[in-house]
């Protein structure tokens, strides 16, 4: 769908296809917390991770050392360390170098 909607000129209507993709991909809204898909988790555990006081929890990665707050069972815990261990974290860094 993409490709047929770019090689109309049509980019806005790209854009948009690219986005719905990767919705349907995730299983998500994009206005939807990313905790939405982590296994277990409700929209009202994903607010409460969001309100959070002490430190906002804003990616799976910060979920790490906050089991307290998370109040899940032991099984529950248990796969999300699994999820987390095939998550991928991706590194990148880039330099603007000068033109010329």
């Amino acid at each position: 769908m993409v490709d047929v909607i770019s090689s109309n000129g049509w980019l806005t209507l790209a854009l948009n296809a690219m986005e719905l993709s990767q919705m349907v991909t995730q299983g998500i809204w994009d206005r939807d917390s990313v905790l939405l898909q982590l296994p277990h988790f409700t929209k009202e555990l994903a607010r409460r991770c969001q309100e959070n006081e002490g430190r906002p929890i804003e990616s799976i990665f910060d979920l790490a050392e906050m089991r307290d707050l998370l109040q899940l069972s032991n099984p529950q815990l248990q796969d999300i360390i699994e999820f987390f261990k095939r998550f991928p974290n991706v590194d990148m860094a880039y330099e603007v170098g000068e033109g010329g």
